[in-house]
């Protein structure tokens, strides 16, 4: 069901001059993947508060929404030609207002476990690459169509958005290190491994996209387990996606890291000594 879509979408943006690898097919689709999704969740959601005679507060404004901006509707339910974006129009919109708009909920939301400190820290970290705005038109027009309501539709998402990233990691291990800058044998004759990846920021956080490039590296590998070591922070977006894929990823970040090379004195040098002194009561027999 969504197989052949997700490989209509990737012949359109291989068309695009601004998507180059399968990291932007992925991370393209990703995007409007999630905007589609949680239009059919907030709507759900209204339906079910109406029953109950409440009143749902939409995420998103109304101009926001996905059925506004990307596939407006006319009355018998088909794409409004009339109303809905496409070539420089498009593009222009979500480049100068949506991603704007998305990324200000980090700044705007009540704390860093709600759903708008995470849509402000997704959309901050991501920009839209589809520089045709037919192209990007011509996506939308695709996802518009999926429909991932039932769990069977959510199990077949999530098994094709998983080959996607592992495709993406392949891909991505052709050249360079793969992906992986260490092994860590857990046994003698090296039978069970942990892959390492380690990044030295100062000031930048780990991204999601550097989790979901780590995993198809883990792929390419055979790799059933990974470490990702930083000396700066995840962002929260980057720990969702550890906890969401199928392979165990462990995150280190400089805190941690920092507490882990004192325990084990590594790197460490000795400041002070502390003599605890007791008593010796043989000394007087």
């Amino acid at each position: 069901m969504f197989e052949q879509t997700f490989k209509n979408i990737d012949d359109i943006l291989r068309k695009d001059a601004g998507c180059t690898s399968e990291l932007d097919y992925t991370e393209q689709s990703s995007w409007l993947l999630f905007l589609k999704y949680l239009d059919a969740l907030e709507h759900d959601k209204a339906a079910e508060a109406e029953l109950e005679g409440k009143t749902y507060t939409f995420i998103l404004a109304e101009s926001y929404r996905w059925e506004a901006w990307a596939a407006p509707k006319t009355p018998d339910g088909k794409l409004d030609h009339n109303t809905a974006m496409t070539g420089d129009d498009l593009r222009d919109f979500v480049n100068g207002k949506l991603f704007p708009y998305l990324a200000g909920f980090k700044q705007r939301a009540s704390g860093p476990n709600t759903i708008e400190y995470k849509i402000g820290e997704v959309f901050g970290e991501i920009k839209n690459k589809v520089q045709s705005g037919y192209n990007l038109r011509d996506v939308m027009d695709l996802v518009d169509e999926l429909r991932f309501r039932s769990q069977t539709e959510k199990h077949e998402l999530s098994h094709l958005y998983e080959a996607k990233i592992k495709n993406m990691g392949r891909a991505l291990g052709k050249s360079g290190d793969g992906g992986v800058d260490g092994v860590i044998d857990q046994d003698a004759l090296g039978l069970d491994q942990i892959y390492v990846q380690a990044k030295r920021y100062t000031d930048n956080k780990v991204s999601s996209g550097e989790i979901r490039d780590f995993f198809g590296s883990l792929d390419r590998f055979k790799a059933n387990k990974g470490l990702f070591v930083t000396t700066s922070t995840f962002s929260p977006a980057a720990k969702e996606t550890a906890e969401m894929l199928s392979k165990r990823i462990v995150l280190i970040d400089g805190l941690f890291l920092t507490r882990l090379m004192i325990r084990f004195d590594i790197g460490c040098r000795v400041e002070e000594v502390v003599h605890i002194k007791k008593l010796d009561e043989d000394f007087f027999d």
